[in-house]
């Protein structure tokens, strides 16, 4: 840029410390929320641990030593979702890699692995969620 005629350095300083200013800015909100996700380890561990629990806001909450309403403004707060929603896609994302890491297994054992004892109301959820059904996606993922 010191060689290019058309921007002098009187112009490219601001330019150069709105840059710096910007990335500071990103990686503080980046720092911000990973300290909102660490808080939320102890429910994801136990998510982790046990795929077919299914969490009460206030069950949650207790896990994470947090009030009720503490713990679902964190959670929208990180990811931009309702609690209920944040247990959902959690267990969908899990879900989805069984689905194609398991061809072997039917939809309804691995709905059943995550909690859901209807394998139906899972796949409306499923579709719900993610556009297509676990059927579906799983056929589009052997066939790529």
């Amino acid at each position: 840029f010191r060689e290019t005629p058309c921007f002098n350095e009187d112009r490219i300083a601001p330019l150069m410390e709105t840059y710096q200013f910007l990335l500071g800015l990103i990686a503080r909100e980046r720092l911000i929320r990973n300290k909102d996700y660490d808080q939320l380890m102890p429910l994801m561990e136990q998510m982790r641990r046990n795929p077919a629990w299914n969490p009460t806001l206030k069950d949650a909450a207790a896990l994470c030593a947090r009030s009720p309403s503490s713990l679902n403004r964190l959670i929208r707060m990180a990811t931009g979702q309702s609690f209920k929603s944040f247990i959902i896609e959690h267990k969908l994302s899990r879900a989805e890699s069984r689905l194609v890491r398991h061809p072997e297994k039917t939809i309804a054992e691995i709905a059943g692995e995550f909690g859901y004892s209807d394998p139906l109301y899972f796949s409306r959820i499923y579709k719900r969620y993610r556009g297509i059904s676990p059927k579906a996606m799983r056929e589009n993922t052997s066939n790529s």
